[in-house]
């Protein structure tokens, strides 16, 4: 009975002495879709004031840096590495070197490219270490866990309904206009072939018209001037011979006139 005792009171301290541990540290976890089929699993460290959170990168020698281990899955992929933010560099008093730590809040953040378009939970394991200007806690590890949901599948298809009546017309309407412009095209072209062709008849008339009237006007010009000609002489020539037998006969009569003086 006594070691009964004793046992129980053993695990009685040891549990008020695990919930007096002081945890200046607290975390959440988020999941975002980025792209189709790239999501981002965040977590968010908020630290209480005077306390800090070391980086991924400590020089050697230092305190124990932040790490993450993520559980293999077939359901997703991860890319990259873990992203941290820029974060402090200083010259840390307790471990007289330079480094790089966090205090505050700080969002860790980790790509991955789902593979399952089910439901599926992700654990993940973050390896820290907390100091204040004059101690630290012994190193933690704490398992987180991301849950994503399942993706809906009615977009999809709500998108492949929208996009068939929308090419649909497009094939059916796109070689009638080309049609109607071509008709267009060729009877414009057609109109013009026919009134061109209109002009051109109407000025060789027109020049036939001319030719034709030239030697018809100039002709018969040059022939009455013949016939005037024709016409004057004989009359010059009788005008003459009267003017002769005149003076013929005027001379004559005065050979037979006796001389008055």
């Amino acid at each position: 009975m006594r070691v009964f005792f004793l046992m129980v009171s053993l695990l009685i301290g040891l549990q008020s002495l695990n919930a007096q541990i002081y945890d200046p540290v607290s975390f959440e976890t988020a999941v975002e879709q980025k792209n189709a089929g790239e999501y981002e699993l965040q977590i968010k460290v908020k630290l209480e004031a005077g306390w800090h959170l070391y980086a991924q990168q400590v020089p050697e020698g230092g305190p124990i840096p932040t790490s993450f281990e993520f559980e293999p899955s077939v359901k997703y992929e991860l890319k990259g590495e873990v992203i941290e933010p820029k974060g402090h560099e200083v010259d840390d008093p307790v471990f007289e070197m330079r480094i790089k730590y966090f205090e505050n809040e700080v969002l860790f953040t980790q790509r991955i490219l789902r593979k399952s378009s089910e439901a599926f939970d992700i654990t993940a394991v973050m390896n820290y270490m907390v100091c204040n200007d004059e101690s630290c806690l012994p190193p933690e590890g704490k398992t987180l866990q991301f849950n994503l949901k399942k993706e809906p599948k009615q977009p999809v298809k709500a998108e492949s309904q929208i996009q068939q009546p929308v090419s649909e017309p497009l094939e059916q309407s796109s070689p009638e206009p080309k049609e109607n412009v071509s008709d267009n095209y060729n009877d414009t072209f057609s109109s013009e072939d026919t009134i061109s062709n209109q002009q051109s008849a109407v000025k060789a008339s027109a020049q036939k018209d001319s030719l034709s009237r030239l030697p018809t006007s100039t002709v018969p010009q040059s022939k009455s001037a013949n016939d005037l000609s024709q016409e004057k002489e004989p009359e010059s020539s009788r005008d003459l011979f009267t003017i002769f037998i005149l003076s013929f006969l005027g001379g004559f009569a005065a050979l037979l006139t006796p001389c008055v003086f």
